[in-house]
């Protein structure tokens, strides 16, 4: 068990030892308002920019869905370059970014940890990566606002109408 700790504690290590310097934006195709998604009842859809979408309820973000530049073969390999560069996105330097990416059937999870190294603000977030009309979308929430539950059915609403 010690083992298998170590070895995890090593792999967190080394998938946040990546940086986004070399990072190239590729364009995004399409438009996010292309696409239809349902939530369930209780939470709403707010534009955020052409290509991302808010989450929101009682008024407040608690994640948010967004359309990437990802190709779909990105999701059938947790090594792959283009989704690691998507994810360092999040936590440009000097800003501490770490996580985890598991490998799903047509999905990756991944928990996400970025921390301001000034003021040791740490914002975790999970993203659920996944296919969509032929597109690569990344749906997203905040850990600390919204709880499993909620974030399973919000998962299972959006997921559901996978192509």
């Amino acid at each position: 068990m010690k083992v298998l700790c170590l070895l995890l504690s090593f792999l967190l290590l080394l998938s946040g030892c990546q940086t986004a310097d070399s990072m190239e934006s590729e364009p995004v195709p399409g438009n996010i308002s292309d696409y239809t998604f349902s939530l369930p009842e209780g939470y709403l859809f707010e534009t955020n920019q052409v290509n991302s979408l808010d989450i929101l309820k009682d008024g407040n973000v608690v994640g948010g869905l967004v359309l990437t530049g990802l190709h779909i073969s990105d999701l059938e390999d947790t090594g792959s370059t283009a989704v690691h560069k998507y994810i360092d996105s999040f936590g440009p330097m000097p800003l501490i970014c770490e996580y985890i990416i598991m490998q799903g059937d047509g999905f990756q999870a991944i928990s996400l940890a970025v921390t301001e190294p000034d003021t040791d603000v740490r914002t975790e977030t999970s993203h659920r990566l996944f296919a969509h009309e032929g597109k690569c979308f990344d749906l997203w929430f905040y850990l600390d606002i919204i709880d499993d539950d909620q974030r399973s059915v919000i998962t299972k609403n959006i997921c559901s109408t996978q192509q």
